[in-house]
């Protein structure tokens, strides 16, 4: 979650700065969604690493 934030932060910045990004809406709503998608993805690559056998299995380049 601190790295979410970290990177977060470096994108809303980095688009701000180059791009000069506005955001429309409240920056809480931005955290709680960018939370809800780390935590999402996170339980996605635990469920991942938990059912595999072998490491070809989750890179999806296993022959058989």
């Amino acid at each position: 979650m601190i790295l979410m934030l970290i990177e977060l932060v470096l994108l809303l910045g980095f688009g701000a700065l180059v791009f000069h990004m506005r955001v429309a809406g409240s920056w809480t709503a931005i955290l709680v969604i960018s939370a809800i998608g780390a935590l999402c993805f996170g339980g996605i690559g635990l469920l991942t690493a938990s059912r595999a056998q072998k490491i070809e299995t989750v890179s999806g380049s296993s022959t058989s």
